[in-house]
């Protein structure tokens, strides 16, 4: 287990060996489940590599496409974020938060969906007290932009699933967009 950890590894410079060591490496963190298999620091640079690997997760094309995948399933089944949160790892939480929100893309299995929906509900509800940055990237990914770079002020993303997160009950809810009322400019989701 130790070799996975070198400095030669961890800090590879080709991605898609990178993917892999994180994808072994959250294979073990699964497998130990949640007793962190290493101490806090190297733990913080496992969940770098791992929050690493999404960055790229609008290649769907990518040979490690299926590995990406299978690390964001296994986060969502096991809660390893849990563990994320119990050893501060709140920038690497935000990197996270803004890979799933600036990569995610329709052309993405809504199983994907559901996987970061779940990894960012548990996460909101574990954390003891939501930071501005969090916040903000929350916000961003759902704030409107001006018009003239807007797609959607109008009735273009009818029948568009989006994603829409539900203070009163603090979830993450899939809605399609129904229809677009011209005289309020706005959207009606179901």
């Amino acid at each position: 287990m130790k070799a996975l950890v070198s400095k030669n590894l961890l800090g590879h410079l080709n991605m898609d060996v990178k993917i892999s060591i994180a994808y072994f490496l959250n294979e073990i963190t699964r497998i130990t489940t949640l007793d962190a298999p290493y101490d806090d620091d190297i733990m913080n640079e496992i969940f770098e590599l791992i929050v690493g690997a999404f960055k790229s997760l609008d290649e769907l094309s990518s040979r490690s496409f299926l590995k990406r995948v299978s690390i964001i399933e296994d986060i969502a089944k096991v809660l390893t974020c849990v563990l994320m949160l119990d050893i501060d790892c709140d920038d690497l939480i935000l990197k996270m938060f803004q890979h799933f929100l600036k990569k995610i893309r329709s052309k993405h299995f809504d199983t994907i969906f559901s996987l970061m929906e779940c990894i960012m509900t548990i996460i909101l509800q574990e954390i003891e007290s939501i930071s501005t940055q969090l916040l903000s990237c929350l916000l961003d990914g759902v704030k409107v932009v001006e018009k003239k770079h807007m797609k959607g002020l109008d009735d273009t993303i009818v029948g568009s699933k989006i994603i829409i997160w539900w203070l009163d009950d603090q979830r993450f809810y899939d809605d399609i967009i129904d229809s677009f009322d011209q005289s309020t400019r706005t959207h009606k989701i179901v």
